[in-house]
């Protein structure tokens, strides 16, 4: 039997744009209770205020995932609302891509703090629940440069490999411990390829952000953030017994 999301509550980190934004409109069309979380309030808001249905009760929490104690804040705000939160999507990420030789330090800290430290934040603070609750999903926005390194792309590829090492390391531990403490909590690695999304204007480097939108202008038919938010929904109404360890979803034109 597929798990129904109806009145389950959800986080998703990321959701004012992108593949966040849209993931809170799917799981809010499905009946999920959604907790949606990025840095502006407003954006936030308005995301909310764009949804095309009423069920389910939402929030819009402000909440920065690369501090830790904002994070934690969250977490227990969400506590006082729902009784119990069945899902986490991290969907949070940047992409400032520049020449590795360039030595764009902040550059580099800004995308480390957000697209791993963002993600060890929320399961670090949510986990614990999930064991207690003896239930959950947890959901990880990688993307096929956690397969693949490219020019320009070093710092960013490593966080996205990061991500995958995380679910990966993660799903091995809960499986180790649910032999002595049964739990159905389960990990999915979502890694797309090319997505038509805002994630291009976190790029600093103006060449490299000219290159990147000269390739997603040359394709036809890039992925759009709707297309991630079906296999992240999916992954979460998999059956209870079924762990979709990792969907990797590519334009079909950048397969070939």
């Amino acid at each position: 039997m597929m798990v129904s999301l109806k009145d389950r509550t959800v986080l998703v980190t990321g959701a004012s744009t992108g593949i966040g934004r849209a993931t809170t409109h799917a799981l809010a069309e499905r009946g999920a209770n959604v907790v949606a979380t990025a840095r502006c309030q407003v954006t936030l808001e308005a995301v909310l205020k764009d949804l095309k249905t009423t069920a389910g009760r939402h929030q819009a929490i402000a909440c920065d995932v690369s501090q830790r104690h904002q994070v934690a804040s969250l977490v227990e705000q969400i506590f006082s609302q729902y009784s119990t939160v069945y899902g986490l999507v991290n969907a949070a990420g940047v992409m400032p891509l520049g020449p590795l030789v360039e030595c764009r330090m902040d550059d580099w800290d800004h995308v480390v703090d957000v697209n791993i430290k963002g993600v060890l934040h929320t399961i670090g603070c949510l986990l614990p629940h999930f064991l207690e609750q003896k239930n959950g999903h947890i959901v990880n926005i990688s993307s096929i440069a956690g397969h693949k390194v490219m020019p320009t792309a070093a710092v960013y590829c490593a966080t996205k490999y990061a991500v995958h090492a995380i679910s990966e390391g993660l799903r091995s531990e809960l499986s180790k411990h649910a032999q002595s403490a049964p739990h159905r909590i389960r990990v999915t690695e979502i890694a797309p390829g090319l997505v038509e999304t805002e994630l291009r204007h976190s790029i600093t480097h103006e060449k490299t952000k000219q290159q990147v939108s000269q390739w997603l202008a040359s394709m036809k038919n890039p992925l759009q953030p709707e297309d991630v938010a079906i296999s992240i929904c999916q992954a979460m109404e998999a059956p209870p017994h079924v762990g979709i360890n990792q969907v990797l979803l590519r334009p079909l034109e950048e397969v070939h």
